[in-house]
């Protein structure tokens, strides 16, 4: 799942997980699948996105029901999308959103760094939407949760859901 691959906040992007699965490792299987989403970038109405995968993978899935029957792809969309990445138009925005949530994520980060306690250990993000939080152990996060959810109707996951 590379949903978030195009919300970096370095210099260059991260590898796609597909780049990881190199014919020249001794232990290459061909069985690294990475996916994407337009929904992630745009708008989760749009459900579409490609997936990124060795061609046997990729036979496999192009030889489904859903694939052979022509209905189960949102071909209007595919059409509204592939004139969009044709025109540079999809590159433009991805910029403007990298860094509309690179300038977030930083105020998020320093709301954290000086409203939470110091024994907090906070991960500082190379890109995506996500923090993680590491409590001490006289913290509990459900305790933490509960509270946030009561008083500014705020909410996060658990790192046990996240692990």
């Amino acid at each position: 799942d590379d949903v978030y691959n195009f919300y970096y906040f370095t210099e260059k992007p991260p590898k796609r997980l597909y780049s990881y699965d190199t014919r020249t490792d001794p232990d290459y299987m061909g069985s690294v699948v990475s996916n994407g989403s337009f929904s992630k970038i745009f708008s989760p109405g749009i459900r579409l996105g490609w997936i990124e995968a060795p061609y046997k993978v990729l036979q496999a899935i192009a030889n489904t029901g859903l694939a052979l029957s022509g209905g189960g792809f949102n071909h209007v969309m595919s059409g509204i999308m592939g004139s969009a990445l044709q025109s540079g138009q999809v590159d433009e925005i991805v910029d403007e959103y990298r860094l509309a949530v690179k300038t977030q994520m930083e105020a998020m980060f320093e709301t954290f760094s000086t409203e939470l306690p110091k024994e907090v250990h906070i991960s500082k993000p190379l890109g995506g939407f996500y923090v993680w939080i590491r409590l001490p152990e006289h913290m509990s996060a459900q305790a933490i949760l509960d509270e946030c959810l009561k008083k500014d109707k705020i909410n996060f996951q658990l790192g046990n859901r996240c692990t």
